[in-house]
């Protein structure tokens, strides 16, 4: 499946959810900008949501579709995914986690 599939998947999945999502910088440049004329496709993708949204479901649906995220700061090591999300989430200045799986990298990015 090519990575455009991927993005209208996710992006229909995000809306079934009621997770409000638009796409952000390298993506949203490719489409609007460029109009969608990209010399290839990358397999990066940023994506922009409400900070509400952000914990209502976005990390969940990663968790749940096989995503992974590095978590850098050992303090959290031995906690579980709840505490994680919500002290990432609380985080101040820090509005931006990245996802991977299977090649693709998602940049999610709220507040």
């Amino acid at each position: 499946m090519g990575y455009t599939q991927l993005i209208k998947g996710l992006f229909r999945d995000f809306q079934n959810l009621g997770i409000r999502v638009i796409p952000y910088k390298g993506i949203l440049f490719s489409n609007t900008i460029f109009d969608n004329k990209v010399i290839r496709e990358s397999g990066d993708m940023d994506l922009l949501v409400y900070p509400e949204d952000a914990r209502k479901g976005s990390w969940n649906f990663f968790f749940e579709n096989g995503f992974n995220f590095d978590l850098f700061n050992d303090e959290f090591k031995f906690s579980d995914q709840d505490e994680i999300i919500t002290a990432i989430l609380a985080s101040k200045g820090k509005y931006e986690q990245a996802f991977n799986k299977n090649g693709l990298h998602i940049d999610l990015h709220w507040g």
